[in-house]
């Protein structure tokens, strides 16, 4: 949730299938703007304020995994909802995988001020994972077996945990059979 110290974020996990394993797949994402940035694995719409005077809003996408390029398509720049100077345009990004077949996309959406501190991400894709601000842990696991990745170990597709020391505030686990942190904390 949210707080003055710590702006919010959005964790999004998509497992995208295909029949054929030899098709490689286009994955697309949308900010509400026409200014899109690019650095590495990061996409960033720059967002007019709706309010006078106020700053804009950045909006990041960091892809996590799958090892993807990112490419904006600026030809199907379409009218996307409404800003207070009524339909507005959006490029769409598309995220496109380096390997064909199924794939797991997993992305963090946050929304920010200039003026506003980044999140701090621990991003590692060799383990389809990423940790915010220390304590927010998202990964994939693949192996049908259990997993673990900073401290947390999960028996799930897909883990969020919140660490709190030795504590977990919250967790999910889709399609689980069981997570833990190693002190008691989790279920089986």
């Amino acid at each position: 949730r949210p707080t003055n110290e710590e702006k919010g974020y959005f964790i999004m996990v998509d497992n995208v299938d295909t029949a054929n394993p030899s098709d490689m797949l286009d994955w697309y994402l949308h900010g509400r703007s026409m200014d899109l940035e690019i650095n590495g694995n990061e996409a960033v719409w720059n967002t007019e304020s709706w309010f006078p005077d106020d700053e804009n809003v950045m909006m990041h996408a960091l892809f996590v995994t799958p090892e993807a390029e990112l490419v904006p398509l600026q030809d199907n720049a379409k009218e996307y909802g409404w800003s207070s100077n009524g339909k507005m345009d959006t490029v769409f990004l598309t995220a496109r995988p380096s390997a064909p077949g199924s794939q797991d996309f997993l992305t963090v959406l946050y929304p920010k001020k200039e003026s506003h501190p980044d999140p701090d991400f621990e991003d590692d894709r060799a383990n389809k994972a990423v940790t915010v601000n220390g304590k927010d842990i998202a990964f994939i696991n693949e192996t049908g077996g259990s997993a673990s990745y900073n401290g947390i170990t999960s028996g799930a597709y897909f883990t969020l945990a919140r660490k709190n020391g030795q504590k977990l505030d919250f967790f999910m686990a889709k399609e689980g059979t069981m997570l833990s942190n190693g002190n008691g904390y989790g279920f089986n």
